[in-house]
């Protein structure tokens, strides 16, 4: 393993370890006490239709929030078609007027942040076992609307698939490197799915 992929895994566990404080800290009673209350926004249903991801294209859908909380993942349902490490990023935009507007926070990509092993019998044969992956990402939102991005990185090695249903109209743009943008530097696309992507959160 890499020096710089360990200075990344670190980096990752140090924020991990910060957003979990964050979250002991809500759940501490105050004066006035109140229970702490965990929430979804987004697409929480796995889709019955697949596409295999395009690399570097931000699958971007919005979401609303009713109250102010703190955001702490962004997940995805997904599965992989080979043994092959991928590697993953997720980004919150605000809304403007119905579209995204300029990043607001930002977990950049890994060298190497995911692998699918094959659940192979004795047998021979086996099966990649799909799921709800959780990117963890902190930020505090105040109610109103938001859009959550996911994007993976690197194409070779097989395929990483996302979950969707249609008749929806999540939007995506294609970055020209590993990196998000301010939505509008890179051309946009309003697709007509609902991709499985979902925001979870605390109040």
């Amino acid at each position: 393993m890499g020096r710089d992929v360990v200075i990344e895994m670190e980096r990752q566990i140090r924020q991990i370890e910060r957003e979990l404080d964050t979250l002991r800290a809500l759940e501490r009673p105050t004066g006035g006490g109140g229970a702490v209350t965990f929430e979804v926004a987004g697409y929480n249903t796995i889709g019955g239709s697949t596409e295999n991801m395009t690399s570097l294209r931000a699958y971007t859908k919005k979401v609303t929030l009713a109250n102010n909380s703190a955001l702490y993942s962004i997940d995805a349902y997904l599965n992989q078609d080979s043994d092959h490490v991928k590697s993953m990023g997720v980004a919150v935009y605000p809304d403007v007027a119905g579209t995204p507007g300029r990043l607001m926070a930002v977990i950049p990509m890994s060298s190497g942040g995911l692998f699918f092993h094959l659940n192979a019998s004795s047998g021979g044969g086996g099966s990649y076992a799909a799921r709800w992956l959780s990117f963890p990402i902190g930020c505090y939102l105040a109610a109103g609307d938001y859009w959550i991005s996911i994007m993976l990185v690197g194409s070779g090695g097989g395929n990483l698939i996302l979950a969707y249903d249609g008749s929806g109209s999540d939007r995506y743009y294609t970055s020209g490197g590993q990196w998000f943008s301010d939505w509008g530097y890179y051309a946009p696309t309003t697709s007509s799915n609902k991709y499985s992507i979902r925001a979870q959160l605390v109040r």
